[in-house]
């Protein structure tokens, strides 16, 4: 993705890029960057940043999932004309209307950025991204030139700061090369 995947700004999220029109009556086709669609349906509200760094309230009338994009048509957006405009924007949410989550629970923008330390007190990098597998969350952590893949378990990751800003992982055998850390 081009644009920091869950970026934080006056106290909204990014959750999607407007990314074309669909039809002729202003629905926008837009990229979710969110783990689940289901943060489109429940929201009143989007928030969208303008040219000028401004952002501008919208209220959602209908949002729809369809093929590997969300559709959404906005309040006062009917017309591919006004549509067009939008395009390339970011949608944000407020950080507020998030739903709870459960005790050692995460979204995923609070896991972008960690500092990532093994145990035995060695820092590996930060966490750059997350990637979905079938039974697990991969985090991608980076430190300079290398990369580590580190299974979002309960048997490897130990703790989760997110006001600290750190990750403590217990690297099982296997995991890393010999000599590595």
């Amino acid at each position: 993705m081009s644009d920091f995947f869950f970026a934080m700004e006056d106290g909204l999220l990014v959750i999607g890029k407007i990314v074309s029109t669909h039809g002729i009556k202003g629905k926008l086709r837009v990229n979710s960057y969110a783990e689940s669609p289901a943060i489109f349906t429940l929201q009143k509200f989007f928030y969208v940043k303008d040219e000028k760094g401004d952002f501008k309230r919208y209220e959602i009338t209908n949002v729809e999932p369809h093929k590997n994009v969300i559709l959404v048509e906005l309040d006062g957006i009917s017309s591919i004309d006004e549509a067009e405009k939008l395009i390339g924007t970011s949608i944000f949410i407020k950080k507020s209307k998030l739903l709870p989550l459960s005790e050692d629970e995460y979204y995923w923008f609070e896991i972008i950025g960690l500092k990532v330390f093994t145990d035995e007190g060695a820092f590996l990098g930060k966490v750059e991204r997350i990637l979905q597998t079938g039974s697990n969350d991969v985090y991608v952590i980076r430190n300079k030139d290398k990369e580590y893949l580190i299974p979002a378990i309960a048997e490897v990751v130990i703790k989760i700061d997110v006001i600290k800003k750190t990750m403590i992982v217990h690297p099982l055998e296997g995991l890393f090369e010999d000599g590595e850390i």
